[in-house]
């Protein structure tokens, strides 16, 4: 079975804001691991 996952315009949105929050609240490699890591899950569903 295929899942495709479509990232919609507000989720693209939230992800940036998760983004920017722990961009400047804690620094740009937690960010990215985190945004990373939501990224990533999405992909995990569309290989499952």
């Amino acid at each position: 079975m295929e899942i495709n996952v479509v990232w919609s315009d507000s989720a693209i949105e939230e992800l940036r804001n998760i983004y920017e929050y722990y961009y400047s609240k804690a620094s740009k490699k937690v960010a990215d691991k985190i945004t990373n890591s939501i990224v990533d899950k999405t992909i995990m569903l569309e290989i499952t």
